[in-house]
């Protein structure tokens, strides 16, 4: 019969126990930041926060911290819900126009984002061009309805090219007529 090497036992246990202390205090909260997101948003959409805890012990594996995440389950929140509103998961869905703090909080620790809204655009008002001569260029100018709306790209047709081109900004007149300038947001 073989005989068990009681300290042998005992020092494996002891460097098990002060490894899982060690992977515990690893682990241990120190702080939450949002996640990077976008600054500004139109009306009438959603995006997805996104949220990274700070552990005591620095840097940990990904897949550690995956798992982590969802054990810990932290508080999102928005001052002004008339604004937007923020899902239990960091399902953010913009209301109404206006600027919006977005809160995450675990336990004692918080970290906010702001994020304006801009309201859908309604309308372009396109103020005329008028070309007296021939090979003479004019700059279209146009208004945003509300002016503070929410607009990604602007693009400008012209209807009869065979009067008029756009180019850079400027209607060049090429012949004697009429034609209707568009311009989509």
């Amino acid at each position: 019969m073989k005989r068990i090497d009681w300290y042998r036992v005992l020092t494996v246990l002891g460097t098990f126990g002060l490894m899982i202390a060690f992977l515990w205090y690893c682990a241990t909260p120190s702080g939450i930041k949002a996640g990077d997101c976008v600054e500004v948003m139109k009306e009438g959409t959603s995006i997805q926060m996104e949220y990274k805890m700070e552990y005591a012990g620095g840097s940990i594996p990904a897949v550690i911290d995956e798992k982590l995440q969802e054990y810990y389950c932290p508080v999102w929140a928005v001052d002004n819900e008339e604004i937007a509103e923020i899902s239990s998961d960091g399902k953010l869905t913009a209301k109404g126009a206006g600027e919006v703090k977005v809160s995450i909080s675990y336990k004692d620790f918080t970290d906010e984002k702001t994020i304006l809204i801009k309201p859908l655009l309604q309308e372009i008002k396109v103020v005329d061009v008028v070309l007296s001569t021939i090979n003479k260029t004019g700059e279209i100018q146009y208004e945003f309805v509300p002016e503070n709306a929410y607009v990604e790209d602007v693009e400008v047709k012209i209807e009869d090219e065979t009067i008029a081109t756009y180019t850079d900004g400027a209607v060049n007149a090429l012949t004697v007529g009429e034609t209707k300038i568009i311009v989509v947001a």
